[in-house]
């Protein structure tokens, strides 16, 4: 049916959560959990991939219930350690972002517990004859 050069992608979702706007955040440790959550995650994908993501906002951030106590990141050479207080956050709508790491480097980003390929088919990329590039990142514990 489909030549032997035929493409395809593959994606597996899972119920992310509640956006932070509609999520009722219950007091204030949970919500500086929150804000810490989104931003060491901002700043590893800075950091290992150069990373923009260029329309994060609150309906861009989603939260689920988690029972982990804590989890931990490096960032800069240093450890840094978040108290989860219920709350796991996960960052979604790559639609406008950019990266620039090379496609070959695999990236482990341990904190967020998901397996992730990041394809960037960006029209003004693909019109100046680059070919479509693609990122990994993955939870230490799983093999790619």
């Amino acid at each position: 049916m489909f030549p032997a050069s035929q493409c395809y992608l593959v994606l597996a979702y899972e119920q992310g959560g509640k956006s932070l706007e509609d999520y009722e955040v219950r007091n204030m440790r949970q919500a500086y959990s929150i804000m810490m959550q989104v931003m060491v995650a901002l700043a590893v994908a800075e950091e290992r991939l150069f990373y923009e993501h260029r329309d994060l906002h609150s309906g861009n951030v989603l939260i689920s219930e988690c029972a982990d106590q804590f989890r931990e990141e490096v960032i800069a050479s240093q450890k840094v350690r978040i108290s989860m207080w219920g709350a796991c956050v996960k960052i979604i709508d790559f639609t406008l972002s950019r990266l620039k790491k090379a496609a070959s480097q695999k990236v482990r980003i341990s904190m967020w517990g998901a397996c992730v390929k990041i394809i960037d088919f960006t029209l003004s990329r693909l019109k100046k004859g680059w070919t479509a590039c693609w990122h990994v990142i993955c939870d230490s514990r799983l093999e790619v």
